[in-house]
């Protein structure tokens, strides 16, 4: 009844309002936002149309992953009030989603609407360049904007990942790209696109995320100068802020040579331009340094090509002409080079006063005064003065004095460190006036010597002064060596007695359980060799304490190790030799020489029975003897003669009791294998027959 009523009404209106039937089939929804959920479905939500005559049917939705199409219908609605629906059967995430709907409506309610307008799903992708630059593109809603919608993008982000999101900035409707630069070290970032209407909806785009690393290195670092700083010797250096905004702090790094670089310590904070170095040896020689801005993620560009080296000055008073002789090497790293070098004198402890500028490294100063304490420093200028920096050397301290003559000059003792290394300690007289003090080698007594080795006595209050030669093989050679005392005029005052180490020899007899060494005898001792002490060490491990002492005349040695046949079959000996008692000025102890370290390298010795009777009197288990041997693995096992294993241990003091599965066997021949692994990494494999009596 209602259905005739609705009908006559519509005639009537039809007929005498002069209206189409057309007014009667509704218009499209207009389609105003399409949001993407985080698991790539899509909810749609429109603005519903104007309904007046009631001859709504169905709304219609249509979905391709083409903009061209072809469209199909995912679902239908059947509810005017409806304004939205979620596509579940979509993953925007893998494929492009377009939509558009469209109205059924009409006295029959079938008569379809034309489409609305077809929406985008926003899809946002990114990309990284440089590790610092997210750069980020999606595709537009509809082109052109939609009337409803916002002139402006919303870019959300979460930083760091998992945190709330948060408005990044905002790009106009047709600008759909935007770099985001960060310099993070590993942050992973979020993003999303949003697109508000005023209708109230949010066309919400895919999310992606990017991993944040910054690659590229702050600007290249220069020093300003490096100057020694005379209260500590320690360098000290200075530089301008980076320009790079990302730079947290800086390397002090120092070449080592060969292209080798190392940094020694880092500053932190990019307006923190000064710094000492607090291992500087600066003092005593020259040092080289370069710089180097870093970021966050550590990058940096090594600089090697603005090296500064500081000033290192010497002084060199040459006492028989009245002279000081200054000189230094060459500042480097200033941009415009050094002009100059300005020479500063203080004389006894007087404020310092400008003494010459010169250009080049080296000066004698005449007419100094004997007895008098001069202090000096050198200082590099830039750019004629008219630069910015300088840079100061280390100061230096002489007293000019004319040179005493050595009294005596001893050589205490030369001995063996090491295989690679001998040690050599002489007695000087330190009232004399020394420059230094040189070492000579010859591999005979007659030489020829050379001189190895020169020490600088500077101002020297020892009484005794130490060398290291490591340019020795102590294990095939005795060296002789003497010390010559040179004084401040670069004459050589007194040469030492000469002294020569101990070459010690080995021989090992497993079979008689002894070991035989040999030695030279040490020379020259003023008061001669008392006695040789010597020492044994088993496995490399020398004892304190001697196994025995001999007298001077005795220059070999027979131990007996029987009592050391266990362990790695590695048996070393040192003999000392020890002086006469004797009296040193300073209250020196007689002296003593080592000779090299030789070991006796014993490889490990079987004695393996061939026969056996399980349970009898004698050899009632088989069981391997082994010496010599400190082994860390041990494999046995016995095997019948039909290749049945009836035996296996990895215990070396197990032996076989002739019995397999607590039966003891047949008697007759049967075989072994035998692994032993050593300590050292050396494994031995013995393989044999024994045979089972009954």
């Amino acid at each position: 009844m209602q259905k005739i009523t609705l009908i006559f009404s519509l005639v009537f209106y039809f007929a005498f309002s002069g209206s189409s039937t057309a007014n009667i089939i509704i218009d499209a929804p207009e389609l105003r936002c399409v949001s993407v959920n985080n698991n790539g479905t899509v909810d749609l939500t429109w603005q519903i149309p104007v309904d007046p005559f009631g001859t709504f049917n169905s709304y219609h939705v249509y979905y391709s992953n083409n903009p061209l199409g072809p469209f199909a219908v995912v679902d239908s609605i059947f509810i005017y009030a409806t304004s939205t629906y979620t596509h579940t059967t979509v993953n925007v995430y893998n494929q492009p989603a377009y939509y558009y709907l469209k109205s059924r409506s009409g006295l029959s309610g079938t008569d379809y609407s034309d489409p609305s307008d077809t929406l985008a799903a926003i899809r946002l992708n990114t990309n990284l360049f440089f590790g610092t630059q997210a750069q980020l593109t999606w595709n537009p809603l509809h082109t052109p904007n939609l009337p409803s919608a916002s002139p402006l993008y919303d870019i959300q982000n979460s930083l760091p990942l998992g945190s709330p999101y948060v408005l990044l900035a905002n790009t106009p409707y047709g600008t759909e790209t935007y770099t985001h630069v960060r310099y993070l070290c590993g942050e992973q970032v979020a993003y999303y696109i949003e697109l508000s209407d005023a209708l109230g909806c949010v066309s919400k785009s895919t999310l992606d995320t990017v991993l944040f690393k910054d690659l590229l290195p702050p600007s290249y670092q220069l020093f300003d100068s490096i100057s020694v700083n005379p209260a500590t010797s320690l360098a000290h250096m200075g530089w301008k802020p980076s320009p790079s905004p990302d730079t947290e702090g800086y390397y002090i790094i120092r070449p080592l040579g060969g292209g080798m670089f190392q940094i020694v310590d880092t500053v932190f904070g990019i307006n923190n331009t000064y710094y000492q170095y607090a291992l500087s040896n600066a003092g005593s020689q020259s040092e080289m340094y370069c710089i180097a801005a870093f970021d966050s993620c550590r990058n940096y560009v090594n600089n090697q090509f603005d090296i500064h080296q500081t000033v290192y000055l010497q002084l060199k008073d040459d006492d028989c002409e009245k002279s000081i002789k200054l000189n230094w090497n060459k500042y480097s790293g200033f941009k415009l080079g050094v002009t100059y070098y300005q020479i500063f004198e203080s004389e006894n402890a007087a404020p310092y006063t400008l003494l010459t500028t010169l250009s080049d490294t080296f000066y004698t100063r005449l007419g100094a005064n004997d007895g008098s304490t001069y202090q000096y420093f050198v200082k590099a200028v830039d750019n004629n003065g008219l630069g910015a920096y300088t840079s100061m050397s280390n100061v230096q301290q002489i007293v000019p004095q004319f040179p005493n003559t050595p009294q005596y000059l001893y050589l205490y003792y030369a001995t063996v460190a090491d295989s690679f290394e001998t040690k050599i300690t002489t007695l000087v007289d330190t009232s004399a006036d020394i420059k230094e003090y040189k070492l000579w080698k010859a591999l005979n007594e007659n030489g020829p010597y050379n001189t190895i080795q020169t020490i600088q006595a500077g101002s020297n209050t020892s009484l005794s002064v130490s060398f290291s030669d490591t340019d020795v093989n102590t294990k095939y050679q005795s060296y002789y060596y003497k010390i010559s005392a040179v004084d401040v005029c670069g004459v050589e005052q007194m040469v030492s007695n000469i002294g020569k180490t101990i070459l010690l020899e080995v021989y090992g007899d497993v079979s008689d359980e002894k070991i035989s060494i040999t030695w030279s005898e040490y020379e020259k001792w003023n008061a001669s060799v008392k006695a040789y002490n010597i020492y044994r060490g088993v496995d490399s491990y020398v004892e304190t304490n001697p196994i025995a002492t001999v007298s001077a005349n005795v220059h070999h040695f027979t131990d007996d190790i029987s009592e050391y046949l266990k362990g790695q079959g590695r048996i070393c000996y040192v003999v000392e030799a020890v002086e006469n008692d004797t009296v040193y000025v300073g209250n020196f102890p007689s002296a003593f020489s080592r000779s090299n370290m030789v070991c006796a390298l014993l490889s490990p010795v079987f004695y393996i029975p061939n026969a056996f009777v399980p349970g009898g009197d004698y050899n009632p288990v088989f069981k391997p003897s082994i010496i010599f041997s400190d082994y860390s693995k041990y494999n046995m096992m016995i095997y019948n003669r039909w290749g049945q294993k009836v035996f296996e241990t990895n215990d070396i003091e197990q032996g076989w009791d002739g019995t397999f599965n607590g039966v003891v066997v047949e008697g007759g021949v049967y075989v072994y294998t035998l692994y032993l692994g050593t300590k050292n990494g050396i494994y031995h494999h013995r393989k044999g027959s024994v045979t089972v009596l009954r």
